[in-house]
């Protein structure tokens, strides 16, 4: 398995790539990030309400407006993925299809509870609420609670992720700068905390299980091995233009990994070797 370090990160910055549109009224939140077998790839923009389609050269070619704002997004099929959608009256789980380049909106789950992040394994769905991880199918009924943060603290169970094998649920503690591991029954398996890691917000697993987790307060992006356990390398920081990171997604076709930051319209792209 290829393990990214810093010394084969190519070049000291990543390349900009710019993905406002004339439709937008604010500038760009990239809250997620997914790339389909087919290499298109979708961001969630949070603060324009849309998603957004973006071809290889990271140029948007399409885009979907959405009823609430977006938050987490993931794939569920190779034209299809789910993206949680969220406002005041809105809790809900958006599907969204890519239909000869363009955005097609699909059936929305409607839940009780707050929708922040979502992660598909098999035919279920793990949303968390910014205190609980819940799992359920794929047609939106209740599985289990698989975790509850007892703290009462917001953004304490805020995105996730899990392993290829589907064994393992990442999940990362904001407000404590933390990244817990989960079993499949929800027991906590380990938790990971860093000087280099303040504020974690967007969580990726790769194709080979390495774990790659956005610092949002730290400008980092650093690699974990597949338990979760150790820190294998930092990846980027503000020194390579990372400013507010908040979505991290690897790009495996070209070797490479993406990143959305806060309040700002552009995407940074680092190669890997």
């Amino acid at each position: 398995m290829a393990t990214f370090s810093q010394s084969t990160v190519q070049g000291k910055s990543g390349y900009i790539y710019n993905v406002r549109i004339p439709r937008d009224s604010s500038r760009c939140q990239i809250n997620a990030i997914c790339i389909l077998s087919s290499d298109q790839i979708l961001v969630a923009d949070n603060d324009n309400n849309c998603v957004k389609l973006l071809d290889q050269q990271y140029r948007v070619i399409g885009h979907c407006d959405l009823n609430a704002h977006p938050s987490g997004l993931c794939q569920i099929t190779p034209i299809e993925v789910a993206v949680t959608v969220h406002n005041d009256k809105t809790h809900a789980v958006q599907f969204v299809s890519v239909n000869g380049g363009r955005l097609v909106k699909g059936r929305q789950l409607q839940f009780e509870h707050s929708c922040c992040g979502i992660a598909h394994d098999q035919k279920d769905l793990y949303i968390t609420t910014g205190t609980e991880l819940y799992k359920y199918s794929g047609n939106g009924d209740l599985l289990k609670r698989l975790y509850e943060d007892t703290s009462r603290d917001c953004r304490t169970v805020w995105t996730c992720a899990v392993s290829p094998t589907g064994d393992k649920i990442f999940v990362t503690n904001c407000t404590h700068h933390k990244v817990l591991t989960l079993a499949r029954d929800g027991t906590v398996l380990c938790t990971f905390t860093d000087p280099d890691l303040k504020c974690p917000l967007g969580i990726h697993v790769t194709a080979h299980g390495q774990v790659l987790v956005c610092g949002g307060a730290s400008d980092t992006i650093l690699q974990l091995d597949g338990e979760g356990r150790k820190k294998l390398a930092t990846l980027g920081t503000r020194k390579d233009g990372l400013c507010d990171p908040i979505s991290v997604c690897n790009n495996r076709s070209t070797a490479s990994f993406i990143v959305g930051q806060y309040n700002n319209d552009k995407i940074l792209v680092f190669k890997v070797q």
